[in-house]
């Protein structure tokens, strides 16, 4: 029971990461998992990405603060550690929604509409991948693992959408590097992998 319990908690910070973060498809393995890379992929004037730019600075002020409470998530030894942990990745959540949203408002209403499809298009494929998480009886080591490794990969993706010192173009490319489903699948074992492979695939069947 136990073990089942930390399972499904480990499932729901794993949602908790990747929640609405932008899955534009079912061929997904790079950052467009993440939010954070819709806002800088849409095809904006140059005074808009400069507003969207402020969000952004302003997001990662609130970010640092959080940050500068927390473990280094090389210290999250144990699932314990892990829970704990959670509390802070809800706050970076909201602060991360919250910019979203404020993106949102300054968006035309034409662009607004296709960001916000792909935002329930994403949110919708993210509960799938979760529920795929909970169907593989991962171990507590593999539990504690791919939730570090995601912790990690969505502070990559967000290191490299906040440096405005970059234009949006140098961002995105940046952003090709990231690959938070080669980060999950690297933590499965062979009959694991076997299954998610399986199952991906019927995704994207159902997808075409």
């Amino acid at each position: 029971m136990l073990h089942i319990a930390k399972t499904f908690i480990c499932c729901i910070m794993f949602f908790e990461i990747i929640f609405g973060f932008g899955i534009c498809s079912a061929q997904i393995g790079v950052a467009d998992m993440y939010q954070e890379a819709l806002w800088i992929n849409l095809n904006l004037s140059k005074e808009q990405r400069e507003q969207i730019d402020g969000i952004i600075l302003d997001a990662d002020k609130q970010m640092r603060a959080v940050r500068g409470k927390q473990k280094m998530v090389d210290d999250l030894y144990k699932f314990d550690d892990l829970y704990n942990y959670a509390d802070s990745l809800s706050q970076m959540k909201e602060i991360r929604m919250d910019a979203g949203s404020k993106i949102t408002q300054v968006l035309p209403l034409k662009d607004r509409e296709i960001f916000e499809n792909q935002l329930e298009e994403s949110q919708q494929l993210t509960e799938q991948y979760t529920m795929m998480m909970l169907q593989l009886d991962l171990t507590e080591n593999q539990q504690t693992d791919i939730v570090k490794s995601l912790i990690k990969s969505q502070q990559r993706v967000w290191s490299v959408v906040s440096d405005t010192s970059l234009s949006w173009e140098q961002r995105r490319q940046k952003l090709k590097r990231v690959n938070a489903i080669n980060l999950i699948t690297g933590k499965l074992t062979t009959t694991q992998r076997s299954a998610w492979k399986k199952w991906n695939q019927s995704l994207n069947l159902m997808n075409l």
